[in-house]
C-alpha cells in the first residue's frame, strides 16, 4: 500500500537537489576546473594551382572551387601551406573515401587509401579524420598532392572537405573541436541506439506486448537501432570514436540496408489489402539481394558501398509502394489511435524517400530528410507512449478495484451462507436427531462441518475451482437443508460434464435460492434439478425448480445480493453468461454458459 512521504523528507530532498545543482555549476564554471587542451589547433589551407587528369591547363585553388566527385576524378595540386607548420606539429585531414598522396619538396610525407593499405573487400580506407606529424613545413616548401576518388557515389563535397577542413596544431584540441561541431550526430545516434536497445530489453523481459506483437517490437527496435548506426557511421566523427575505418564503412552500408528491411517488415504488419502478397515477394527479393551482396563482399568479390546506388534505387521504389499502401490503410482506419500510429510511421518513408532522391540529384548537401522525419516520429511515439502508460495506469486502477469488488463479493457470499437463522435451524435439527437417531446426528455434524470449512476455503480462493469441488460443497449444503425440509425437498443431479471451473460458491448460491425462495415458497415443497452438459466449446450449468417462481420484470429487485454477486463473479472470473427464466407459480430456470479453456476442450 502506498504511504505518503513525510513533508520534512520532501523539503530535505529539494535542498539536496539544489545543493547538487549549485556544486555542479561551480565545477563546470570554474576556469581552473576545465581540462587543459594540451595545445591549440587552427585551420590551415593550401595555396596553389591544381589540374584535373586529362586537362592540360592549371587552375588556381580558391575557397569556392568545386569538384565533381560523381565521376572518376584525379586532382594534381602544387602549391604551399598558408602558414608554417612547426616541427612535431600535427596536420589533421578529413578524408572521405579518397586516395591521397602528399609530398613536400619531392619527399612523400603522407599516403592514404592506396592499394595494399586497407582490407581487400574495400576500395579505399574509408571516411576518416586522420593526421600525421610534420618535421616542419615552411610556406616556401613546395607541397604536391595527388587526390582521386575511389567511389563515384561518395559525398559531393568530398574534395572540397579535404582542401578546406585541414587543421594544424594539437591533435587533441583539433579532435575536441570536431566532436563539438558534430555533437548533434552523436546525440541522435546515441538516443536512437538507447531507445532501440530499451525496446529489445522490453521484448526480452515481457511475456506480451500489451496488444502489440513481439514481432512488431523487434522490427521497430531494428529500425531505430539501424537508424542510430546510420546517423553515426555517416558522420566523419565516427573515426574518432571507433578507430576501425573498414568496420565503419561496412556499418554505413549495412545500416541503410537493415534500416530499410526492418521498416518494410514492420510496415508489412499493418497492410491488409490484396497487395500484401506482392509486398511479401518484393521484400523477400530485396532481402535476398542484400544478403547475397553482403556475402559477396565477405569473399572480397565486390564492395557493398560501391553497389549502394543500385540498392538505394530499388529501396526507393519499394519505399514509394509501401508509403502508398500505408496511406491507403490510414484512410481506411477509423480508430484514432491506430491512425496516429500509422500516421507517425508514414513520416519515416517520406523522409527516407526525400534523402534517396537527393542522393541521386543533389538538391541539398546534408541528409536531413530522414533525420527530421526520425525526430518527428520519435516525438509522436513519445506522445503515444505517454498515452499508453496513462491508459495502462487507469487499467491497473480498474483492475485493483475489480479485485477488491471480487473479494468483497466472496465475503458477502460467504457471510450470506452462514446466517444465524441457517445455523439455528441446522443445529436444532441436529439436536433433535441426537435423541432419536445419534448416527444420523453424527453424519449431520460432519456435513455441517464440511459445509462451513468449504465456505472458509471459498473465501481464500483467488481463482475458479474445479466443478467437482463445487459440487461436493453443494451436496453438503443440500444434505443439511434436507434435514429441515424433510420430504418437502427433492434434489436431482444430472451431471453429464464436469471438466470445467467455476467461481467458488456460485453454483451453491444458486441452489440455495432455488431451495429457499423456490421450493421453500410452496407449502408442498418441490423438486430442484442440477444439470450439467457440454455444448460445443461451452459448459452449460442449468438449475431448475418447480417452486414459487417470480415476476421477471422485477427480477433484479427480487433476487438479492447473492444472485447479483454470482452473476458478477461468473462474468469477470470465467467469462460466463447467466440467463434467468421464471414464471410465478411454475418455477425458475437459471442457465449458465461457461466458455471452456483450451486444456478443458481436449
Amino acid at each position: 500500500m502506498y504511504q505518503k512521504t513525510p513533508l520534512v523528507l520532501k523539503v530535505l530532498l529539494v535542498l539536496l537537489l539544489l545543493a547538487v545543482a549549485v556544486l555542479s555549476y561551480r565545477a563546470l564554471s570554474d576556469p581552473l576546473a576545465r581540462l587543459s587542451s594540451g595545445g591549440s589547433s587552427e585551420r590551415i589551407s593550401l595555396v596553389g594551382m591544381y589540374r584535373l587528369a586529362g586537362d592540360t591547363q592549371d587552375h588556381p585553388l580558391r575557397e569556392d572551387t568545386a569538384f565533381d566527385s560523381s565521376v572518376p576524378t584525379t586532382i594534381f595540386f602544387q602549391g604551399h601551406f598558408s602558414r608554417a607548420v612547426e616541427p612535431n606539429e600535427a596536420i589533421i585531414l578529413r578524408i572521405n573515401n579518397l586516395r591521397v598522396e602528399m609530398a613536400v619538396n619531392g619527399k612523400t610525407v603522407f599516403t592514404f587509401g592506396q592499394p595494399g593499405t586497407h582490407p581487400a573487400f574495400l576500395q579505399t580506407g574509408g571516411s576518416v579524420y586522420t593526421s600525421f606529424v610534420s618535421d616542419g613545413i615552411s610556406p616556401q616548401d613546395t607541397v604536391t598532392l595527388v587526390l582521386s576518388n575511389a567511389y563515384t557515389n561518395i559525398l559531393p563535397t568530398a574534395f572540397q572537405d579535404f582542401f578546406h577542413d585541414m587543421h594544424a596544431g594539437s591533435e587533441y584540441a583539433a579532435y575536441r573541436q570536431i566532436l563539438n561541431y558534430y555533437w548533434m550526430d552523436i546525440a541522435m545516434s546515441a538516443a536512437a541506439m538507447l531507445i532501440g536497445l530499451c525496446m529489445l530489453a522490453v521484448l526480452l523481459i515481457s511475456r506480451n506486448g500489451g496488444g502489440v506483437s513481439r514481432a512488431q517490437y523487434l522490427y521497430m527496435a531494428g529500425v531505430i537501432v539501424s537508424s542510430g548506426g546510420w546517423f553515426i557511421s555517416g558522420s566523419p566523427v565516427i573515426s574518432l570514436l571507433v578507430p576501425f575505418p573498414a568496420f565503419n564503412e561496412v556499418l554505413y552500408s549495412l545500416s541503410i540496408n537493415l534500416m530499410s528491411m526492418f521498416f518494410f517488415l514492420y510496415a508489412l504488419t499493418f497492410v491488409k489489402s490484396r497487395i500484401r502478397n506482392a509486398l511479401v515477394v518484393i521484400t523477400a527479393i530485396l532481402m535476398l539481394a542484400i544478403t547475397i551482396s553482403t556475402a559477396v563482399q565477405w569473399f572480397g568479390m565486390a564492395d557493398l558501398y560501391a553497389m549502394l546506388s543500385y540498392h538505394l534505387f530499388f529501396i526507393l521504389i519499394v519505399s514509394v509502394v509501401y508509403a502508398c499502401c500505408l496511406l491507403r490503410e490510414l484512410i481506411r482506419l477509423r480508430s484514432g489511435e491506430m491512425r496516429m500510429v500509422l500516421g507517425s510511421l508514414l513520416i519515416l518513408p517520406l523522409g527516407a524517400i526525400a534523402d534517396m532522391v537527393n542522393y541521386f540529384f543533389g538538391f541539398y548537401l546534408l541528409s536531413v530528410g530522414y533525420r527530421v522525419a526520425f525526430l518527428l516520429y520519435a516525438m509522436l511515439q513519445l506522445m503515444l507512449m505517454i498515452r499508453f502508460l496513462r491508459r495502462n495506469a487507469a487499467r491497473m486502477r480498474d483492475y485493483a478495484q475489480m479485485e477488491n469488488a471480487l473479494l468483497q463479493s466472496r465475503i458477502n457470499v460467504m457471510l450470506s451462507q452462514i446466517k444465524p437463522h441457517f445455523l439455528f435451524n441446522a443445529l436444532n435439527a441436529i439436536s433433535a436427531l441426537c435423541l432419536t437417531e445419534p448416527i444420523k446426528a453424527d453424519a449431520a455434524v460432519c456435513k455441517l462441518s464440511s459445509y462451513l470449512r468449504g465456505n472458509i476455503h471459498a473465501l481464500e480462493a483467488q481463482e475458479p475451482i474445479p466443478f467437482q469441488q463445487e459440487l461436493s460443497h453443494v451436496q453438503n449444503y443440500v444434505d443439511i437443508e434436507s434435514m429441515r425440509f424433510s420430504h418437502r425437498l427433492k434434489v436431482e443431479y444430472r451431471i453429464g460434464f464436469d471438466r470445467f471451473r467455476v467461481p467458488a460458491l456460485c453454483v451453491q448460491t444458486l441452489m440455495e435460492n432455488a431451495i429457499r425462495h423456490g421450493v421453500g415458497g410452496k407449502p408442498e415443497g418441490g423438486t430442484v434439478c442440477l444439470e450439467t452438459l457440454r455444448e460445443n466449446d461451452d459448459a452449460v450449468v442449468r438449475i431448475t425448480d418447480d417452486g414459487a417462481g417470480f415476476d421477471c420484470a422485477t427480477m433484479l429487485d427480487a433476487t438479492g445480493v447473492g444472485l447479483r454477486n454470482s452473476r458478477f463473479r461468473l462474468q469477470n472470473m470465467v467469462g460466463a453468461e447467466m440467463d434467468i427464466q421464471s414464471q410465478c407459480g411454475a418455477g425458475t430456470t437459471v442457465s449458465i454458459r461457461i466458455p471452456l479453456q483450451r486444456e478443458e476442450t481436449q
